[in-house]
């Protein structure tokens, strides 16, 4: 069904994969993110995540401008983004 999850995802400057919560595991079947920068010149910002459900997500910063990934598939999606305040804060999915 649809959610919505407060998370802490701060920016990294490196590429390095982390874990998710329990429940954002569990209700939003993001099993990992990683969070960096972009190499394209268009972009700042890249968030790469691991799902285990398909869902429509929206990743939210601090702004509260939101960014779309929406998933056909089990795997890694990413979504690249510019941001003043690129933080994600909260997980929406539908």
């Amino acid at each position: 069904g649809d959610f919505g999850l407060v998370v802490n995802w701060p920016f990294d400057k490196n590429d390095d994969w982390k874990s998710t919560r329990n429940d954002v595991q569990d209700t939003a079947a993001i099993t990992r993110y990683s969070f960096y920068s972009s190499s394209s010149p268009i972009y700042d910002y890249v968030l790469e995540i691991t799902n285990t459900v398909d869902y429509n997500y929206r990743f939210y910063d601090q702004t509260g401008d939101s960014y779309q990934i929406n998933t056909y598939e089990e795997g890694d999606h990413l979504v690249r983004y510019n941001s003043e305040k690129p933080n994600v804060v909260f997980i929406t999915g539908s």
